[in-house]
């Protein structure tokens, strides 16, 4: 019984840390009155971090990377806006830039595969400790559907400098935001 309850209480836990309320929240939701035409962009939201093992083997208590995203709609144009928040100055050194027509690559728990495009690749942010990597990747009316429905288990993305690919425990982050736009 009591093996039970703990496995009921386990997936209770696990469905609140997988699903986060995003609530429909937009920091903008506008119609142009003369145009009609849409401006939507749902809240800024946390996406997912990363640590290097070494990082984690020292219990450094901050992630050495956390991304956080939004959707952006205009009119008909669709995107992600990702921002890619680097706890090293020396980011740009190691990973390089996302250069324009960088694929991004989501990949479900069967390792399905849909990718987003950036057309101008990333505004890069430096301050004193931190670079951000500021991206625009474009949803085409052709996957919005199979989006809306899509749990994103890991990204890939080519930097200038190398390959990476980050694992995501947020499932429905685009879902969540996509029904927010298209209910």
């Amino acid at each position: 019984m009591l093996s039970f309850l703990l496995l009921i209480i386990g997936f209770f836990i696990c469905d609140q840390v997988q699903s986060q309320d995003l609530s429909c929240k937009f920091l903008v939701n506008t119609v142009d009155e003369y145009t009609g035409k849409i401006h939507q962009e749902t809240e800024n939201v946390y996406f997912f971090s990363f640590s290097p093992k070494a990082q984690k083997r020292n219990n450094l208590d901050e992630d050495f990377l956390k991304v956080e995203g939004q959707v952006i709609r205009k009119d008909d144009d669709l995107s992600l806006f990702l921002t890619f928040v680097f706890r090293t100055k020396d980011a740009e050194d190691g990973y390089g830039s996302i250069a324009a027509g960088t694929a991004l690559q989501l990949y479900d728990l069967k390792s399905k595969k849909i990718e987003l495009k950036t057309e101008k690749g990333a505004q890069i942010v430096k301050t004193n400790q931190t670079v951000m990597y500021k991206c625009n990747f474009t949803i085409s009316n052709k996957d919005i559907k199979a989006l809306k429905t899509f749990e994103i288990d890991a990204i890939s993305l080519n930097f200038t400098k190398g390959y990476q690919r980050f694992d995501v425990f947020y499932l429905d982050f685009l879902s969540d935001h996509l029904n927010c736009i298209f209910p």
